[in-house]
Order: structure tokens, then C-alpha cells, then sequence
């Protein structure tokens, strides 16, 4: 197990201008495909009268317990489980480092996932701070991630990921994931996130989507929340409500893990005060 707590240097972004025309109408064409939206105002009038408690948080003051993938791997399986001292699981290639109240995930040559290590109950709210330092990149939350037979995603027997996008997406686990930011290599945003099931037998994968709030762009770090109410799945940027969407299908989720995500081209970006609340 290591404990990462390094000094990288932070990058600064550089403006350019955003095509926001073209990133409402890819927004509203993805709210067309899979699950059934809904509508409100913010999340935190969906959530005004339910119970929460908060079952993990860190502001990553102090330096994390993580180990890598091949920690507990032998070959192309998983082999042993993280040990119950260890907080977050690295997939693919990713310098991992600790600076003044940051989580920095530093793409090291290729993709990355960065799983926290504890298992989510079926209703949550999840929240935390997620900043570019490069003016591109696409960020992605894995949640709900289960093993696709039953138990969990580092059960001895289940292959190896190493951060390839189609061992997450139509491999072994299933689950949900949302791309929160996306921006290419020449700076320019897709203008909307999406909201996808995972799973080898999913019929519909794109459940929708909406207008994107990060883009690259801006030094700033930007509050999210994604909340999952059973079925139902909210995503919030800076308080505003980018989609509110319901697993219509036969087969929702219920509980698993969540993992950050981070493409090659993503360079840097850097997390903070994550929080989840259960929900009963």
C-alpha cells in the first residue's frame, strides 16, 4: 500500500470561446435517448425532505491509502481484494498526489480510474469539487458498479481492467457512469453530458443527458452533486440541474462503488472534499 502525498505543478488554462448555441440543442437531442426525464428546479429542493446521512467524507488534508491494480492482479485476474486499510483502488497509468486540501490524478500515458474502495448503498448523494488544469479533457464518475454475476468489482476471478473504456462499459461489472466534462484535444467542448448504463446485456446504454457546465476553460474548481434516488439519477453543476433521469429499464442498479475516471487527454485535474450521504 502507498500513501501519496506529492507537490505537482499546476498548469494554467487558457481561455477561448465556447459554442454554447450548438451545446443547448446536443443537450436537449440527448435527453431523447433511453431513460424518461424529469423536471426541478434543483436538487436540493428533490432532496428538502429526505433523510440523510453522511456515510464517507475526506478533504484530502491528509495523504490517501491507496494501492494499484496490479497490487491484486496476477496475470489478467484479479487475485486478492484491497485490504480493509485501503481506501482507493488506481487503475491504468496515473501519478496520484496530495496538495493542500487537492486529490490530483496526473495522467501518466494513458487512461486512469480511481476507485474508492467502499460500497455505496442503492439511494445516495454524492458531492464533490472537480477543477481542469489543462484547457481539455474528459472526466467521468463510475457509480453503482457492481460485479456483473454478484459481488464485487475486485472479486478473485474477475479480469483485469487497466482503465480500457470497454472492460467498464461491456466486460465483467456493470453499473452507471456520467461524463460530467468533455473537451477535446483542440480545446473545443462537446457541450453536454450523458448519462450511460454499463453492462455486457444493456439494450439501451445512453440513458440521456444535458447541457454541460465545465469546459476546459475556466482555473476554477466547480461543485458537483450526482444523486441517485433508486431509479432516479440527478446530475447538478454549481447548482444548476443538468439532467434528472429515471432507469425506465427492466434492471436498474442498486448499490456498488464509485470510481473518478479520467481520459489521456485529460493531461492533470484535481478533486476535493468528497462527500456521500446515504439515503434511507
Amino acid at each position: 500500500m502507498m500513501q501519496v502525498s506529492n507537490n505537482p505543478r499546476c498548469t494554467r488554462s487558457r481561455y477561448r470561446w465556447s459554442p454554447w448555441l450548438l451545446a443547448f440543442f446536443m443537450a436537449w437531442a440527448a435527453l431523447l435517448v433511453g431513460g424518461d426525464s424529469e423536471e426541478a428546479s434543483s436538487l436540493d429542493e428533490v432532496l428538502k425532505d429526505v433523510e440523510r446521512e453522511t456515510i464517507y467524507e475526506t478533504n484530502f488534508d491528509q495523504p490517501i491509502r491507496m494501492v494499484r491494480e496490479t497490487e491484486l492482479t496476477d496475470g489478467s485476474q484479479f487475485v486478492r481484494k484491497p485490504s480493509r486499510d485501503v481506501d482507493w483502488v488506481l487503475e491504468g497509468e496515473a501519478k496520484v498526489s496530495v496538495e493542500e486540501g487537492r486529490l490530483r490524478l496526473k495522467n501518466d500515458g494513458g487512461h486512469c480510474v480511481l476507485w474508492n474502495t467502499r460500497e455505496f448503498p442503492e439511494s445516495f448523494v454524492a458531492e464533490w469539487d472537480f477543477q481542469h488544469h489543462h484547457p481539455q479533457g474528459l472526466a467521468i464518475l463510475f457509480f453503482a458498479a457492481r460485479g456483473a454475476e454478484g459481488g464485487g468489482i475486485f472479486e478473485p476471478g474477475l479480469p483485469k481492467r487497466g482503465a480500457r473504456f470497454g472492460n467498464y462499459t461491456r466486460g465483467a461489472i456493470n453499473g452507471y457512469h456520467t461524463s460530467y466534462t468533455a473537451t477535446d484535444e483542440k480545446g473545443v467542448p462537446r457541450g453536454s453530458t450523458h448519462l450511460k448504463k454499463d453492462g455486457k446485456d444493456v439494450d439501451k446504454k445512453k440513458l440521456g443527458g444535458g447541457v454541460a457546465v465545465i469546459d476546459g476553460k475556466t482555473d476554477r474548481p466547480y461543485r458537483i452533486r450526482l444523486a441517485k434516488l433508486n431509479r432516479r439519477i440527478i446530475l447538478e453543476i454549481d447548482g444548476k440541474i443538468s439532467f434528472d433521469i429515471t432507469d425506465s429499464g427492466n434492471r436498474p442498479y442498486a448499490g456498488g462503488r464509485i470510481g473518478f475516471r479520467q481520459m489521456q487527454h485529460t493531461i492533470e485535474a484535481s478533486y476535493g472534499h468528497l462527500k456521500v450521504q446515504g439515503i434511507e
